[in-house]
């Protein structure tokens, strides 16, 4: 088994000339590791890199629907060994009042922290080698093969790179703008009492409020997660403060008042991350062949349609599909556009909604008049298309 721990200083200074790769990997997250595993099941050479050394948490909602654990499960994770807690209905909260559905399939909520490292142990078991501790720094075309440049490591060339570098941009293959750019995203784990578990159990809460959204839903070890998004202006107005935007959002949302009451953040402070592209979709016409984009890289989702993760496994496993059965990179692009853009346009139309305090809460009346609403709504915005093997 290839080890997946973090290198030392003397073994992040080696060198490794002419080492030749069938595939190279840029990014240890899902989509990242997930390629990882299906190429070296698949027998492929590959390698993987990831910049963070450890184990590190992610902005996420860390929602699973029905596709992602699908996908996941046909990786071999079993999820319920993994901790993750189960989510049957969905909570709609603005000010003081609140809708409640069913979800059209019951979802799993888990940690990135443990599904991220646990992908990436399998990716090792399958075969792939797992370097951290390396940033990517440049892609380079040398012979129809692929070079990349990394700290510590040098002349590394595979025939094709993978890149699943999440939110966050290489340099020279930065993405363009999405049709919202102004929000903040801000994630933090939350220790439960058991009155608070309780209340939460079963359900994923969205609560829209002015300036953005936030969710919440339980995850493993009885802790919570509280993922949010704020457009930038309004968070400028709270002099970008995070204790002044949980006090500004308890004032907006009786129900995250009521939570933020004795919930115990996990962390000094939430982890962050701006200038977020939502609606972007990576046009197939201006990418480099051998280049394939998964996840995060190739469309970024408003958030709350739940599907960030189910994107991430569907672009990962197509493309290793599509290398495998010697396709090009264009073609992937342009068939994972295809899929995703339905999708995409239904989650920007609601995210309009949303964004306009007149129209959000005559949506958020028609929900809780008629909260199968609710339902249709979560249908609507799953990706529907699998790859199959």
């Amino acid at each position: 088994m290839n080890s997946i721990m973090p290198d030392t200083e003397q073994q992040r200074t080696i060198r490794m000339p002419g080492a030749r790769w069938d595939a190279l990997i840029i990014g240890g997250g899902l989509a990242g590791s997930t390629a990882a595993c299906c190429l070296a099941r698949a027998g492929k050479k590959t390698l993987l890199i990831e910049k963070e050394a450890r184990a590190h948490h992610k902005v996420c909602g860390e929602f699973l629907s029905f596709e992602a654990q699908t996908y996941l499960r046909k990786l071999g994770v079993n999820l319920g060994t993994l901790g993750a807690t189960p989510l049957r209905f969905v909570r709609l909260s603005m000010g003081r009042q609140s809708a409640r559905a069913r979800l059209p399939f019951t979802a799993l909520s888990l940690s990135r922290f443990v599904l991220d490292e646990h992908l990436l142990a399998l990716a090792a078991a399958y075969g792939a080698e797992i370097r951290r501790g390396y940033k990517a720094t440049r892609l380079m075309s040398v012979d129809r093969r692929w070079q990349a440049e990394a700290n510590g490591l040098a002349d590394v060339e595979a025939d094709a790179i993978f890149l699943a570098t999440g939110k966050h941009d290489l340099n020279g293959s930065k993405r363009p703008p999405g049709r919202q750019n102004d929000f903040i995203g801000f994630k933090m784990h939350f220790t439960c009492t058991a009155r608070q578990r309780q209340a939460l159990s079963l359900h994923t809460d969205i609560m829209l409020f002015d300036g953005g959204y936030a969710g919440l839903q339980p995850i493993e070890d009885g802790k919570a997660n509280l993922c949010l998004l704020i457009d930038k202006h309004r968070f400028a107005e709270l002099g970008r403060n995070w204790q002044a935007l949980l006090v500004d959002l308890a004032q907006s949302s009786v129900h995250l008042s009521e939570f933020l009451e004795e919930a115990i953040p996990c962390w000094r402070r939430p982890i962050a991350i701006a200038s977020l592209p939502y609606g972007y979709i990576h046009a197939p016409s201006g990418e480099r062949e051998g280049v394939y984009r998964l996840g995060d890289q190739f469309a970024v989702i408003p958030s709350f349609s739940g599907e960030g993760m189910s994107i991430a496994l569907h672009t990962a496993k197509l493309s290793v599909n599509n290398f495998l059965n010697n396709g090009t990179a264009m073609d992937f692009h342009r068939r994972a556009r295809q899929e995703i853009k339905p999708q995409m346009r239904i989650a920007l139309r609601l995210a309009r909604i949303i964004e306009k305090p007149a129209i959000r809460g005559l949506g958020f009346a028609a929900c809780r008049f008629f909260p199968t609403l609710m339902t249709q709504v979560t249908k609507q915005t799953r990706l529907r298309a699998f790859v199959s093997g």
